[in-house]
């Protein structure tokens, strides 16, 4: 199984250069992504006009929301599992709106 290595960029990459004022080497973070990963980058940044890191960005940061709402959201299950804690609960929130 073969896998590419992209390269991102932010604001503050820099590249050393030849005397020539060429590029030799550009210090960007690097991953590794399999194949079809990299495939289904292609095809959902070129359908969506995004470029690749635009993306990245886009789906790292859309994940660490839905992590956020997935802990809030199983905080309230288990406050709702207890009765007692949720009366309490119920009664604050009452408080809070008058």
């Amino acid at each position: 199984m073969g896998c590419w290595v992209l390269s991102l960029t932010n604001s503050s990459t820099k590249a050393l250069t030849s005397a020539w004022g060429r590029p030799i080497l550009d210090l960007m973070p690097q991953t590794r992504i399999s194949e079809s990963g990299h495939r289904l980058l292609r095809r959902l940044s070129g359908d969506l006009g995004m470029s690749s890191e635009e993306l990245l960005d886009r789906a790292l940061d859309l994940l660490e929301r839905r992590r956020a709402l997935d802990a809030i959201n199983a905080g309230y299950e288990e406050l709702r599992a207890d009765p007692e804690a949720w009366d309490g609960e119920r009664t604050e929130r009452r408080l809070w709106q008058t």
